[in-house]
């Protein structure tokens, strides 16, 4: 059935609507989907996460293949900042402000960055966290010497607000084309809506993402050591979980130089 859904759903890569709606097609996919919902709860987010793949995939295909290092570097970005989103959207469900589970901290570039525990267990600590779901993709693609995931913490952490934030380390022979928030802000409008349609719950859209990296590891093992790039994956998904989307792209005003432009100012 699953496979049968899937043929179903191919189509072309164009961006999606800023707001999900379904063609006559996708609303006979989505009753079939509620129909399997039944037997397997996560059936819409791994269904998205072909398709995410598939898209991806073809988008960073270059005339050797797809550019793995890139495709993870994407894949964690969307991953990280779908974490962030369902938080804010499941406080928005429950008629709640976000802003009490979102603690924004301003770094020395003068950008907000967010810091948050439910963010966190999405990322790593929950049952279907990304960070699980990476591990168990790791391992079934025969990798056994996994990252330390405290240390990506951390690392990401230190450099919040430093020109080092959100340009991942370099884990294998080629760095990533291009740094995640770029991936992030490119793609996050074409796979997000879709994402939402086929998802039954805000905590499953980074879910979705977190599947196609999964499948990923092991189809392209033998191109991208897995460890390797399942590490690449989650650095880049904390640091997007951290940002402030609508002006992190901005530019920005250091605090010390806003420090020295006050007391210029100063009578």
């Amino acid at each position: 059935m699953l496979k049968k859904i899937l043929t179903s759903l191919g189509g072309g890569a164009g961006a999606a609507p800023a707001r999900p709606s379904a063609s006559p097609i996708e609303e006979v996919l989505l009753r079939q989907i509620v129909e399997m919902r039944a037997q397997d709860p996560l059936i819409g987010a791994r269904i998205a996460s072909k398709e995410i793949l598939r898209r991806l995939g073809n988008m960073l295909a270059t005339e050797t293949g797809v550019h793995a290092e890139s495709l993870f570097c994407a894949l964690g970005a969307l991953a990280g900042y779908a974490c962030q989103t369902a938080v804010r959207a499941q406080a928005t469900a429950r008629g709640l402000a976000p802003a009490p589970l979102l603690s924004p901290t301003q770094g020395a570039d003068g950008r907000t960055y967010y810091r948050s525990d439910s963010v966190d267990a999405m990322l790593a600590e929950s049952q279907s966290a990304v960070w699980c779901l990476l591990m168990d993709g790791a391992r079934q693609a025969g990798f056994e010497t996994l990252p330390d995931v405290g240390e990506l913490f951390h690392h990401v952490a230190g450099s919040i607000g430093t020109p080092d934030f959100g340009k991942p380390r370099q884990r294998g022979p080629r760095a990533p084309r291009d740094l995640p928030f770029l991936y992030l802000r490119a793609q996050w409008p074409a796979f997000q809506p879709m994402v939402m349609k086929f998802c039954s719950a805000p905590d499953q859209w980074p879910v979705a993402y977190a599947y196609a990296i999964q499948e990923a590891l092991q189809r392209y093992r033998h191109q991208f050591e897995p460890g390797a790039a399942a590490a690449l994956a989650m650095e880049s998904a904390i640091a997007m979980s951290r940002i402030d989307f609508s002006t992190h792209g901005q530019a920005s005003t250091p605090l010390q130089s806003r420090s020295k432009a006050a007391t210029l100012a100063a009578p």
